[in-house]
Order: C-alpha cells, then sequence, then structure tokens
C-alpha cells in the first residue's frame, strides 16, 4: 500500500475528498511539515515539497491520523481504516501541525496513527 493508498482509503472512509498538496518550504511555518484544513466540501493535506519521501509518507499520515481521530460527532475511529474495511461514519477534522511536541492527546492519537501506518505503507 502507498501513501495515496492510504489517503483514498481515508477519503472513502469519510465519504468526502482528500486532496494533497505541496508548498514550498519558505511558505510554511519552519518546524511544520504539514498540516490538514477540514473544509466545507473537502480536506486538504498540505505538505512541505522539500520533504523526503520517508518525511512526506510520515507527515501525511499524521495529518490522516488527526482528520480520523478529531470528529465532530465524538467517535473516534482509532485504526479502523488500517485494520478493517471502511465502515466509519464521515466525520471532521482540524487544522494541525507536524513536528510539534506531542503536549495534546490530539498529537499522541495523531502519531500512534502515523506509527501504525508506517507499518503497512510502502515508501
Amino acid at each position: 500500500m502507498t501513501i495515496e493508498d492510504l489517503v483514498l482509503q481515508a477519503a472513502l472512509l469519510r465519504d468526502r475528498p482528500i486532496q494533497l498538496h505541496s508548498i514550498p518550504p519558505q511558505d510554511s511555518d519552519a518546524t511544520s511539515w504539514g498540516m490538514a484544513v477540514s473544509m466545507p466540501d473537502t480536506d486538504l493535506i498540505v505538505i512541505r515539497e522539500d520533504s523526503t519521501p520517508g518525511e512526506r509518507a510520515w507527515a501525511i499520515a499524521h495529518q490522516l491520523g488527526h482528520l480520523l481521530h478529531e470528529p465532530a460527532d465524538g467517535a473516534f475511529l482509532t485504526a479502523d481504516l488500517l485494520l478493517a474495511p471502511p465502515k466509519a461514519p464521515a466525520v471532521a477534522g482540524r487544522t494541525a501541525h507536524r513536528h510539534r511536541p506531542a503536549r495534546s492527546r490530539s498529537e499522541e492519537q495523531a502519531e500512534e496513527f502515523a506509527r501504525l501506518a508506517a507499518r503497512r505503507v510502502l515508501v
């Protein structure tokens, strides 16, 4: 499975598109490799274009973790995406950054999702 396959599965699970975008490093926070933003009709994952393939895959997986673990309805999907066929309800996420200390439960959950995804994703 590639990171793009994982993004497609997450989009199916959420029942909404997830778009990947790259930005130049000078347009991003110096400590951030990526961020996720939920728009009304789509989710965006923005990654620095100077990231290595491994950094890119980790940052995308981390941001997917935010999108999947921070639903508006309070239900957590945890590793359903990695362990079972799509069946969970669509959820909404919020903006979050990569490479900041995992100070919150949200960051810990996103990092755990990225660790689980790293076992399945080929870079």
